[in-house]
């Protein structure tokens, strides 16, 4: 005999209960006859009966839950995964072919950040109680201090050139040439860094202190460089360092470097040495002067820009010219936002004007009829004047030079006929 657990479903529920069964032969045939319905019994008492029914096999226990109860656990799960990784990307061969034992230390700082996300003292804290983890990185927490992973830090920054070098060595491709370069900025809450600077705040938080943040991958995307500048470093003022880092740390002989119109590579090559500039080619965007300074000379025209994809060599230089419809009809529609707040302030402007001019006419009115105040005001005066063609001239240098709005098509600023109108009407009537 033995205990079989049956399933049935009602009104979409399943139930499950036990069977007490055994099997016999008949007529040549297996079959069930089902002896006992155990449904009834506590579930200590099924798993007694099925433990008594094993004829000396492996019996299963018989625990209560409440006898059960949790001493000490120990998150390994997912430092385990972390440890494994840094093991397949060779990160731990790199740090202990320069930094020999102190790897240790560098191990336990980037699998502490990625589980705690905390401060080293938090680190330290989260290492402490976690022996096993310890045992598992090497780390001795009798004698491990807090200035010790400071320590390590120190000396990381005077040998990440040796390790970003031992790096590319063990990951670096046949025949790779091709790399990818941008950076991004991190802003800072606090004030006490030697690089943060104020500059172009990416995370969108003014009056942020930051520091620049370069990197460097192969055509993969896999990362070979990291670099910090001062937070008001230019993008295109980062590049030339960065390419005689690929050619002379990485020994890249052949190199192909891809980056943004922002990164200025052409302007920047030029200004490099010719022994520099040896061997680097390299895939960008054309800025918008360039662009036009290409249609002044002929060598592309704007037409070219309404076919999918066109190809043009020119002195060396190959040009690849295309357009965009997402990017066409995105820009169209920040044109038509831009248009909306300009025609409501020359609107606001122009009423602001109006309640002024009747004013004074309705002071001419009064005075006229015998009023005996001399202050009041009958005419615009000088300043008023001023104030109202400052006033314009603002708004429209905000909208329509400050804030860029290019066509995707010809790069021009694109101005609709109704706001021209209004801004010559609107000229006129402010200089009357």
């Amino acid at each position: 005999m033995y205990i079989q657990n049956c399933t049935s479903k009602k009104s979409g529920k399943s139930y499950t209960y036990p069977l007490l069964c055994k099997k016999y032969r008949e007529n040549g045939k297996i079959k069930t006859e089902v002896v006992a319905n155990l449904t009834a019994f506590p579930s200590d008492v099924v798993l007694a009966i099925r433990n008594a029914l094993r004829n000396g096999e492996e019996r299963e226990l018989m625990i209560s839950l409440k006898d059960i109860s949790v001493e000490r656990s120990i998150d390994y799960g997912f430092v385990f995964v972390l440890i494994t990784l840094l093991e397949r990307l060779r990160i731990n061969q790199a740090l202990e072919t320069i930094l020999g034992e102190r790897a240790k230390l560098v191990m336990l700082m980037i699998i502490g950040k990625i589980v705690t996300r905390g401060s080293k003292l938090c680190i330290f804290n989260w290492i402490q109680r976690n022996q096993e983890i310890a045992r598992r990185l090497h780390i001795d927490l009798s004698t491990l201090k807090i200035g010790d992973l400071y320590d390590v830090l120190g000396d990381l920054l005077y040998v990440q050139g040796k390790i970003e070098r031992k790096w590319n060595i063990y990951h670096k491709k046949q025949c790779d040439e091709v790399y990818l370069y941008d950076i991004t900025s991190s802003y800072f809450e606090g004030t006490q860094n030697l690089l943060a600077d104020y500059g172009y705040n990416r995370d969108g938080k003014k009056g942020k202190k930051q520091i620049v943040i370069a990197l460097i991958t192969n055509n993969d995307g896999f990362p070979l460089s990291i670099q910090a500048f001062d937070g008001n470093e230019n993008d295109h003022a980062t590049v030339i360092g960065q390419t005689r880092k690929i050619k002379q740390e990485f020994g890249a002989k052949n190199i192909v470097f891809v980056g943004d119109r922002g990164m200025r590579i052409r302007y920047n090559l030029e200004q490099m040495e010719q022994c520099d500039q040896e061997g680097v080619n390299y895939i960008t965007g054309l800025s918008t002067d360039e662009i036009r300074s290409l249609v002044k000379d002929g060598t592309i025209r704007l037409d070219m820009f309404a076919k999918s994809l066109v190809e043009i060599e020119d002195d060396g230089q190959r040009y690849v010219l295309c357009t965009n419809p997402e990017l066409e009809k995105e820009h169209a529609q920040t044109r038509m936002i831009l248009k909306s707040k300009f025609e409501s302030y020359v609107y606001d402007l122009k009423l602001s004007f109006q309640n002024r001019h009747n004013k004074n006419l309705k002071n001419i009115v009064r005075l006229a009829q015998g009023d005996k105040n001399k202050n009041l005001t009958v005419a615009f005066s000088h300043k008023q004047i001023d104030s109202y063609k400052y006033r314009f001239l603002i708004v429209f240098i905000r909208r329509f030079f400050y804030k860029k709005v290019k066509n995707n098509l010809h790069f021009r600023y694109k101005i609709e006929l109704t706001s021209l109108h209004r801004l010559c009407f609107l000229s006129r009537y402010t200089l009357a």
